[in-house]
């Protein structure tokens, strides 16, 4: 496979032998680290490889938990904020600091205009009501109208819904530096230790039912001043993630995975009509849990690669 070719975009059966061989190799690299006891910027390189499995072998039914335990931030936001962006949680990140490189893109696309950034990806009342009261993550993931935001020289601003299309904006990424400009040095998460930990919830749960999952939620919830849950199932573990990785670009993955399982109907959730600014979506099965082959990757393939079916 070329380099840059989206996984995704491999037909099915090509597919499952390159997710044998990389889990297969992602297990001896776990067993190596292990051995060798290496550290890195105080994270376990082990358990990043545990991490970096459980996410990428999610859908294989080789689920396994693990004794490795990288720690939770102490609180949500340092995983959010320059001075502590690459505090243990966080197993893989894009670094920032550098805009050639294009990997500041998310501070800029959610950030509202006034302020910097280029207002998009709003999020929709949708997902803002499924925050629970007293939730900390809610504020510390998007403004909602009367947050009072420090941008450091322009001093204590309050937002309003008229700042964006849909009256929020995610706000993970977004850091004022002293001049009060978007600072460039925010990484992008791409694996924390909390996303793991709800995988390994969800394995439990779908291997041996309602409740198996509790330990591992419940870290991910004490964290943020939330109350324990007892014997939870699915629609618990469902909520937990999207609040918990919101922004995060999981949800979209996590949605497929869970339709292939016979979890949800990703076809209905993308179907519903939720007002102008979260319209209806057409999802067709199989097509789009693939992307296409982009045709010059094929005819480089000389005949090893074929389109994937319906495209």
């Amino acid at each position: 496979m070329r380099p840059g070719l989206p996984l995704t975009a491999v037909k099915p059966q090509i597919q499952d032998s390159i997710m044998e061989l990389l889990c297969g190799d992602l297990k001896f690299i776990m067993i190596k680290l292990e051995l060798q006891k290496l550290k890195e910027n105080t994270n376990d390189l082990a358990f990043q490889a545990v991490g970096f499995k459980t996410s990428t072998c999610a859908t294989t039914p080789r689920r396994r938990s693990s004794s490795h335990r990288s720690p939770l931030a102490t609180n949500f936001r340092d995983n959010f904020t320059i001075a502590s962006k690459n505090n243990p949680e966080v197993l893989f990140a894009a670094q920032g600091g550098n805009w050639d490189t294009g990997l500041n893109v998310h501070f800029v696309y959610t950030t509202p205009r006034p302020w910097g950034g280029w207002d998009f990806h709003n999020p929709t009342q949708d997902v803002v009501d499924e925050f629970e009261p007293g939730d900390i993550r809610k504020e510390n993931t998007l403004w909602s109208p009367g947050d009072m935001v420090d941008r450091n020289a322009n001093g204590i601003t309050e937002y309003t819904d008229a700042l964006t299309a849909t009256g929020y904006s995610l706000n993970k990424y977004a850091n004022f530096d002293g001049d009060g400009n978007l600072a460039l040095e925010m990484n992008v998460p791409i694996l924390r230790t909390a996303d793991v930990l709800l995988m390994v919830a969800e394995a439990k749960i779908r291997k041996s039912g309602a409740g198996a999952g509790d330990a591992e939620i419940n870290m991910v919830r004490d964290r943020v001043g939330l109350g324990p849950v007892s014997n939870a199932d699915m629609p618990e573990l469902i909520h937990e993630r999207r609040v918990e990785l919101l922004g995060e670009n999981q949800r979209h993955q996590d949605l497929m995975r869970w339709d292939r399982a016979g979890i949800v109907d990703i076809v209905n959730i993308y179907g519903e009509d939720r007002g102008q600014f979260d319209p209806s979506r057409v999802f067709v099965k199989p097509k789009h849990y693939f992307f296409p082959i982009p045709q010059r990757e094929i005819d480089l393939s000389n005949g090893v690669l074929i389109q994937n079916d319906n495209w």
